[in-house]
This record gives C-alpha cells, structure tokens and sequence, in this order.
C-alpha cells in the first residue's frame, strides 16, 4: 500500500513524463522511451544534448575561442556578421557562459574588417562602452553601412554618366571626322 506522499510522487512523475513523451519527437522517444522516470529521461536527453561534463567543457572551450577569435569576414554585410556571432554567444549562453554587454560590444567592435577602422574609433570616442548595449552598436553600424553604400552608389552613377558624357563626345567627335574625311574625298 502507497503513502499519500508516496501516490503524490507517483503522479507527479506520470503527468512529468506524459509532458516530456508529448514534446519529444520520435527520434527523442525512441531514446527515452524506456526510462521509468521522468529524471531518467531528463538526464537521458541532457547528456544527449549537451554532452557529458568532459564533452561541455570541450564545446565551452571551443566556443570562447571562437568568441574571443571572432572577425568579420571580407565584404560581410553587418547583418550577416552579427548573426554569425550571435551564433556563437547563444551556444555559449545555453552552456551557461554569460558575457556582459561590454564584452560583446567589445569583441564586435574589435571584429571588424580594417575599412571600418575610422568608425570604430568614433564610436569608441563618442560612447562609454561600458553602457553601450549590443543592439545600439549594430544599429549605429549599420546605419553606416547603409550610408557608406548609399556613397558608393552615387560615386557609381557618377562614373556613369562621366562615362556615357566621354562617350557621348568620343561618338560626335567620330562623325564630325568621318565627316571631314568624306568631304575631301
């Protein structure tokens, strides 16, 4: 005969592991399937997700080198480059590694390609990094990026036109020499 304590228990851990079976997928089932337990099945699925201890640390280890490594790549957007980060920094939250704020804002600023050297001076000057929040940061890039595009798009049509006006001139100048040689002939 069960104690109240005992039948309490018991019903926890069944509406426990209904919950767990509902949410699994039939892979996860198929792998927690024949635990009794809804801590068996907990600690089944989170050595299978995260690894044994050793296997966390190495995934720890790998990531903050990657945090600590990171730069952007050659003719990367802003956009791109943060989420590639972002990547990074939330497998490391989900191991339990936080950064702060300066950290993060920090480790972008000092990832960036050298053509963004004068902006991050700037910003670095004109901003306590220390308060800075990562989505400022990325919104006050990109807004430059959008602005440095906004340039070399007008600096393009300006090239452009400077090209179609040579051409323009080169053709005139063709036909008033055709020109010129078919009257002597």
């Amino acid at each position: 005969e069960w104690t109240a304590a005992e039948k309490t228990a018991a019903a926890v851990n069944a509406r426990a592991i209904n919950m767990l079976f509902c949410a699994l997928d039939q892979n996860e089932y198929n792998r927690v399937s024949i635990c009794t337990t809804a801590y068996q099945i907990w600690q089944t699925l989170k050595i299978t997700h995260e690894g044994t201890n050793k296997v966390k640390q190495a995934k720890i280890a790998m990531l903050k080198s990657q945090f600590q490594n990171f730069k952007m790549k050659p003719n990367e957007t802003i956009n791109d480059m943060y989420s590639r980060f972002q990547t990074i920094h939330h497998a490391l939250i989900g191991l339990g590694q936080n950064y702060s704020d300066f950290d993060v804002v920090s480790t972008v600023l000092h990832s960036l390609t050298n053509e963004w050297e004068g902006k991050v001076l700037a910003i670095e000057e004109a901003n306590d990094l220390s308060v800075m929040k990562p989505d400022e940061l990325i919104g006050n890039l990109m807004s430059y990026e959008a602005n440095l595009q906004a340039r070399k798009e007008q600096k393009e049509e300006k090239k452009n036109v400077a090209f179609l006006y040579y051409y323009l001139m080169l053709a005139s100048f063709s036909k008033s020499c055709w020109s010129k040689i078919h009257l002597m002939n």
